[in-house]
C-alpha cells in the first residue's frame, strides 16, 4: 500500500504507467502527468484520500473494482476537458461518524456504475456538475443507493446502454436527470416526496424513459 501517492510520468510519448497488482492508496491521489492504465492487468483500486486528476492526466480503467474507503472524508477532481471513466465505482467508508463517510465532487465525474453504502454519501455538489454512469454491457442497474445522494445543483446523466434488456434508472434524490444513451430506461419509483426532483428532467434523442 501507500500513503499519498503522486503520478508525474513527463515521458512524452513513453508515459505509459501500467499497475500490476492491486493499488491500494491510504492518502491522496494525485495524477498531474502520464497515462495511468488499469485495462492490462485489471486490478482493483483502493482510495482512502481525495483523488485529484490534471487536466493532461489519462485514466484507462480496467475491470476491477475501485473503491472509495478509510474513514475520513474526501474530494473527486476531474480537471480533463472531458471527465475520465473511472470504471465500477463504490463508496464504502466505515467511519464510525457518518458525516465521515462522505466523496464530494470537486468536478464532474464519469464512472461505469455507482454503488453508495450505508451510512456513507456521495455529495454531488452546488457548481452544475454532471454524474455521468457510462457502462456498456450486460448491467441493468448502474447507480444503487443504499446510503446517500446528496443532489447539490448537479446532473446525473444515465448514458449505459444494456446488450440484452433494459437499464433501470434508482428512484432517489435527483436535482437534474438525464436519460441520454440510445436505450429504455426503467424508472424503478416515483420521483416525489423526499424523491422530488428539484430541477429538470431531460430525455435525449434516442432514448426512452419507460
Amino acid at each position: 500500500a501507500f500513503n499519498n501517492f503522486t503520478l508525474n510520468n513527463t515521458q512524452g510519448t513513453y508515459d505509459n504507467i501500467i499497475i500490476s497488482g492491486a493499488l491500494d492508496v491510504n492518502a491522496d491521489l494525485t495524477f498531474t502527468d502520464g497515462k495511468l492504465i488499469l485495462s492490462t492487468n485489471n486490478p482493483t483500486v483502493n482510495l482512502a484520500g481525495s483523488v485529484s486528476i490534471a487536466s493532461i492526466g489519462t485514466w484507462t480503467k480496467g475491470t476491477g473494482a475501485v473503491t472509495f474507503d478509510g474513514t475520513t472524508a474526501t474530494t473527486y477532481t476531474d480537471s480533463t476537458a472531458t471527465p475520465q471513466n473511472i470504471g465500477a465505482v463504490s463508496i464504502t467508508k466505515t467511519h464510525a461518524t457518518p458525516a465521515n463517510n462522505k466523496l464530494t465532487l470537486a468536478s464532474s465525474m464519469t464512472v461505469d456504475t455507482m454503488t453508495i453504502s450505508l451510512n456513507n454519501t456521495l455529495d454531488l455538489a452546488s457548481s452544475g456538475y454532471t454524474l455521468k454512469l457510462a457502462n456498456a454491457g450486460a448491467t441493468a442497474t448502474v447507480l444503487t443507493v443504499t446510503g446517500t445522494l446528496t443532489p447539490g445543483t448537479s446532473t446525473v446523466q444515465y448514458s449505459a446502454t444494456h446488450s440484452a434488456a433494459n437499464v433501470n434508472v434508482a428512484a432517489t434524490t435527483y436535482n437534474s436527470l438525464q436519460i441520454s444513451g440510445a436505450e429504455t430506461y426503467d424508472l424503478g419509483g416515483s420521483l416525489t416526496t423526499t424523491n422530488a426532483m428539484t430541477g429538470n428532467l431531460t430525455i435525449d434523442s434516442g432514448a426512452t424513459l419507460d
